[in-house]
């Protein structure tokens, strides 16, 4: 891609870099969503939402609804009062598609691709609402934190702001150990017999924690 550029009393040619182009791409795409974003600053319900990766297996996640608080209310070196359980369809067991798991691909991007398929399966539902995200990687903290990363994770993070800007989400990060990220762990390795013993709600009466499926963006508007 080239952009035309004055010099002075001539004119010339510049090349952008592909990053360069993935952003002004990504502002084009931005900008041609509706004007119905929200500006205000009052109470916000507010969504708490866990999710992990697990290499060549798949993405799990799980979200708690926790009412309603006001910004100024909100730290990340406070600890929130959160329900203790998520409710059946609250939660899923993503397998990574063929083309995923034979890739050789970051697990920071597998680890923001589940942020992105939490997004893209329960968004609709959190229209306007406050998400808070518990990773136990610093790095997709961070950068989801800070909107930027390095590699090929910056793709799938341009992705998650654009459905955070198109469903009004306010969102922000938490990092956790590993340790207390046990049923997302355990959602994303499928290891349903640890799922039942944290969660038993999520596996009787049976639910299908797979019935999803993996999403992509170009199909975020289909019905789950």
């Amino acid at each position: 891609m080239q952009l035309f550029f004055p010099a002075h009393s001539r004119h010339y040619w510049r090349r952008i870099s592909s990053e360069a182009r993935k952003d002004l791409n990504w502002w084009h795409r931005l900008l041609a969503l509706g004007p119905e974003r929200s500006i205000r600053t009052g109470t916000r319900e507010i969504v708490f939402l866990w999710s992990d990766a697990a290499g060549t297996k798949g993405l799990g996640a799980y979200y708690i609804c926790g009412g309603s608080i006001r910004p100024e209310a909100i730290s990340s070196h406070t600890p929130m009062s959160i329900p203790s359980e998520p409710h059946p369809g609250e939660a899923f067991s993503v397998t990574l598609p063929r083309y995923l798991r034979t890739s050789r691909e970051h697990i920071n991007t597998k680890q923001m691709q589940a942020v992105e398929q939490a997004r893209l399966h329960w968004g609709h539902k959190w229209r306007g609402k406050r998400i808070i995200m518990h990773i136990d990687n610093r790095a997709v903290a961070y950068a989801i934190e800070n909107r930027t990363i390095r590699g090929a994770s910056m793709n799938v993070l341009r992705r998650c702001l654009l459905l955070a800007a198109e469903y009004d989400l306010e969102i922000s990060t938490q990092w956790i150990p590993t340790k207390d990220n046990m049923l997302a762990d355990a959602l994303s390795h499928f290891d349903f017999d640890r799922v039942a013993n944290i969660a038993p709600q999520l596996i009787y009466p049976a639910t299908s924690l797979r019935d999803l499926g993996f999403r992509t963006y170009s199909k975020r508007d289909s019905p789950t």
